[in-house]
């Protein structure tokens, strides 16, 4: 388990997430993990919150380049993805659109 701000920290220039220090980060966590892992299959599944406290700051444009950036990664390795948002932050149904716009899933 990583401290989310703590992580957000390592990629997060001037309010949004810079790309290629996200990529950084994330490779190397999801590879650590891997590693790390006792299955002999390895998978993984990422929960993540970072976007749910960006878009909890009103930072709704970083949170949704975020989600971007982790569906790229989906792109280039296998794991399994969760985002959570707290229902009480996503105010508007523009809001919703754009959040379920970034996810394959989604459970209410």
């Amino acid at each position: 388990m990583l401290d989310t701000s703590e992580t957000l920290a390592t990629f997060m220039r001037d309010g949004m997430p810079d790309a290629k220090l996200f990529r950084t980060t994330a490779v190397g966590i999801l590879d650590e993990a891997r590693r790390s892992a006792r299955s002999q299959a390895k998978r993984l599944t990422v929960f993540g919150e970072m976007v749910a406290v960006l878009w909890d700051q009103g930072n709704h444009a970083a949170a949704l380049q975020l989600e971007a950036l982790w569906n790229e990664t989906l792109n280039d390795r296998v794991f399994h993805l969760h985002c959570a948002y707290p229902r009480q932050s996503v105010l508007s149904d523009a809001h919703m659109s754009a959040i379920c716009g970034a996810h394959s899933h989604l459970v209410q």
